[in-house]
């Protein structure tokens, strides 16, 4: 497995601890961008899977209602081995075909309309509940200090193996699709195969933002003149604290 190149701000001290990837262990929660309007031309279906990927989620909606793929909107890809929740769009008019819908795997918890389609990227992020076993009482304490500090001050929040693949190759096919080397059919895989170039380059970025950080033996990410950010209030601020040539040099 090709390990992704990341750094960050807090301390290297070891955790020990075991946990299992598994639909109990590991469980994630979709947050959307907003309340949907319960009125619209599409479906929003709120879906609950349990060990299968979200791919595969998609072809057996896409099989149920004899339609492509690419008809079926999502926001991200959710874990394989874990029970997740996420939300997904079809045309308001395939409504009847979800009546009795059953699956081992794949579970309908609401149905609602809206006016759009889900869009990748339509979310505010996901929440997760994650079981820890063998954990002693000093790793215990190391785990409840590094919690309260990034309840606090945030984490740089890379993309990772969700992203890229376990074997992080989709980063190769990325780079050969966007140089012309490697032609796409599928305009879904296309499109995820930008999005993983873009993600790539974010994390170099982010990379670079957290070892600046370091050298000005900041324990915070450090923020650069011309950034933008986002309070806790809600308001976009845009800050001048380091010059950006700094940030420049380093590149």
């Amino acid at each position: 497995m090709k390990e992704l190149d990341r750094e960050y701000l807090l301390s290297t001290q070891d955790i020990n601890f075991k946990f299992y990837q598994n639909e109990k262990d590991f469980v994630v929660d979709e947050v959307p961008l907003g309340e949907f309007l319960g009125k619209g031309n599409y479906l929003i279906l709120k879906v609950q899977k349990v060990e299968i990927t979200t791919w595969d989620m998609i072809a057996v909606f896409a099989e149920l209602l004899d339609v492509p793929a690419q008809k079926i909107g999502y926001a991200g890809l959710k874990d394989k081995h874990a029970t997740t929740t996420q939300y997904i769009s079809v045309e308001s008019k395939h409504e009847r075909a979800f009546k009795n819908f059953q699956h081992k795997q794949i579970k309908i918890l609401e149905k609602i309309r809206h006016s759009h389609s889900i869009r990748m990227g339509d979310l505010k992020g996901n929440r997760f509940s994650i079981n820890l076993y063998d954990i002693d009482a000093m790793d215990a304490g190391k785990i409840e200090k590094v919690a309260r500090k990034i309840a606090k001050t945030g984490l740089p929040n890379y993309f990772g193996y969700q992203r890229f693949g376990q074997d992080a190759g989709s980063i190769e096919q990325a780079k050969e699709m966007i140089k012309g080397e490697l032609f796409i059919e599928d305009a879904k895989i296309k499109s995820f195969l930008i999005s993983v170039y873009q993600s790539y380059y974010f994390n170099e970025w982010l990379r670079e933002r957290v070892l600046l950080s370091r050298e000005k033996n900041s324990s915070e990410f450090l923020l650069l003149s011309g950034d933008v950010y986002l309070s806790k209030d809600g308001k976009l601020s845009t800050p001048k604290l380091i010059p950006t040539k700094e940030f420049e040099s380093k590149k």
